[in-house]
């Protein structure tokens, strides 16, 4: 059973308090006859002590739903999960417990919740006034006299510290002039009463801080009609009547109304008015039963058949575009919701546009960077074409001097033409090796061999045979794995020195044989004596043997 309305909750508790108090009159009455029926007596009792029973568990009930998950809360229904366990002992004692130890232990246990009771009113009170912030001191200390002095309660028969019996006394019963009372009994009552009053002095400081006055006089109503029941109750024993209520229902349900007021008065947060909250939502949003029957919506709505709720639960729908529809499961129901995802649309979109202008540019800038590496290579290229075009030019006016100078049919026509087709020979080759160079920082030595080839089939032409020895590049490679690789200025050198040497033996010799080993160049002619060998940049021995002039070029290698 669940209940909503605050008047009606008040309507409620206030009939059932009158019934209880009614119940128990009849039950009185009944008891004190002539001749009592005891099994009335007993159903009388019975309903009485479910009433109170009911009220504490709905009220216990209530505070869970309407409170936010606090401290507060916790102590609340700790304070009535106390009070239900004093009426239930109470009942216990009188109605069922016949053995006089059970009797006994049983009246020692009502102080555990007369002293924990006022423990927790006090921590209530604390959090009240200071809220879910923390203090200068945990709260949680009040429990430890609480604790102590229940224990000292409950341990009385080892040592009679708190009720002593009186001599003769065989069954200790704990009925009124059978026992004296000692120091921790007067402690105990001291730290309730302690207790009570710094949990009212905060409550009435709590109040006096807002600006309505209302609480305070509600609370003060009810200290007032605490007074007047508990007047009547005593008044019993001067004026023989039956008061529909007992201390222990006085106490409990004066305290639970003041725990009502600080509730109701917000001086505990607190849930209310939910349809009208849910009502005055700005989103759509919705609660169901498990029926999927609305129970609270807001004012936008949420218009689904059943079939849609129950898919959103499990993924989200689009009952229209841009709509996205969720659920969750809840205690009890579910809970729906719509989110609106036009703005996350057009993000999203706005999002594509910035990715597509964002390739055209990152492509743009691709193309650029590659026109800027071909314009570069370009650049790069064209310099070396003309430095390379520099070396070349000497020999290129060479070329154009024997051209302009060649008269076909004239003597020395043939031996010009011979002479052309040389140096031709040795700019194309020399041409090729600078491109090389360009690229890498050693060239392979069968460069070299197929340059001095090439430059010896066209040396036969000007009148001296030349042959190259391949032998030497056969073996060039080291042992270790070494490429047969030189530093490329180094190459290009022996190539200039094998050039300006060969030239330079033509008219002195008829044949050349060329061979290489690693790194050095000998060439062997039959020169018809010691020649000057022209400058190559290389060092060059000259050595003659049996008629046959060697000439030996070493290249230079790294700084050299």
């Amino acid at each position: 059973m669940e209940f909503t309305g605050r008047k009606r909750i008040a309507r409620f508790f206030i009939r059932a308090l009158l019934l209880a108090g009614a119940l128990h009159i009849a039950e009185d009455f009944c008891h004190n006859v002539p001749s009592p029926d005891y099994s009335l007596v007993t159903m009388l009792f019975c309903l009485v002590f479910m009433t109170y029973s009911v009220l504490l568990i709905l009220w216990i009930q209530t505070v869970h739903a309407r409170l936010l998950p606090s401290k507060a809360r916790t102590r609340l229904i700790a304070t009535a999960v106390f009070m239900l366990l004093y009426l239930v002992l109470r009942a216990f004692k009188y109605r069922i417990a016949a053995d006089t130890a059970l009797i006994r232990f049983t009246w020692y246990a009502f102080y555990l919740p007369l002293t924990f009771i006022p423990a927790l009113f006090l921590m209530v009170c604390i959090r009240i006034g200071r809220g879910e912030e923390p203090g200068l001191w945990d709260e949680r200390l009040t429990l430890i006299p609480a604790g102590l002095l229940s224990a000292i309660i409950l341990t009385n028969d080892l040592h009679h510290l708190v009720f002593l019996p009186k001599p003769g006394i065989e069954d200790f019963l704990g009925r009124m002039g059978t026992y004296t009372y000692r120091l921790p009994f007067y402690l105990t009552y001291g730290w309730m009463v302690l207790a009570i009053a710094a949990g009212m002095t905060l409550l009435v400081r709590a109040c006096g801080r807002g600006k309505n006055s209302r609480p305070l006089l509600k609370i003060a109503a009810v200290i007032l009609l605490w007074f007047i029941l508990n007047g009547l109750h005593r008044l019993k024993a001067i004026v023989e009547f039956i008061p529909p209520y007992e201390s222990p229902e006085i106490h409990i349900f004066c305290l639970l109304a003041i725990f009502e007021i600080c509730i109701r008065e917000r001086l505990i947060p607190h849930n209310e008015n939910y349809a009208g909250f849910f009502a005055s939502l700005p989103m759509p949003v919705m609660i169901t039963d498990r029926d999927f029957y609305p129970v609270y919506r807001s004012s936008s709505g949420i218009e689904a058949d059943r079939d849609r709720l129950s898919e959103a639960l499990s993924a989200p729908v689009y009952p229209q575009s841009d709509q996205k529809l969720s659920g969750r499961q809840l205690r009890g129901g579910y809970a729906f919701w719509i989110e609106d995802e036009s703005e996350v649309r057009k993000a999203n979109e706005k999002l594509a546009e910035a990715n597509e202008l964002l390739e055209s540019e990152n492509t743009l800038i691709e193309y650029e960077n590659r026109q800027k590496e071909q314009n570069a290579y370009l650049r790069s290229r064209h310099h070396i074409y003309h430095e390379i075009a520099a070396q070349m030019y000497p020999y290129q006016k060479r070329i154009e001097e024997l051209l302009n100078a060649a008269r076909p049919g004239e003597e020395g026509f043939r031996g010009q033409i011979a002479g052309v087709s040389v140096l031709n020979a040795y700019v194309k080759r020399k041409t090729n090796l600078l491109l090389m160079a360009s690229e890498a920082e050693n060239i392979r030595l069968q460069e070299l061999l197929l340059a001095v080839s090439e430059s010896a089939r066209y040396l036969t032409y000007a009148g001296l045979r030349t042959s190259v020895d391949e032998s030497g590049f056969c073996a060039a490679p080291a042992a270790k794995g070494e490429e047969d690789t030189l530093p490329a200025a180094a190459l290009i050198a022996l190539y200039d020195g094998f050039e300006a040497l060969a030239e330079h033996l033509i008219g002195h010799a008829s044949l050349l044989m060329v061979s290489f080993s690693g790194d050095r160049m000998t060439l062997a002619a039959d020169a018809d004596g010691p020649i000057e060998a022209p400058g190559t940049g290389l060092p060059v021995t000259e050595e003659e043997r049996d008629g046959i002039l060697y000439l030996t070029v070493t290249a230079k290698k790294g700084g050299d």
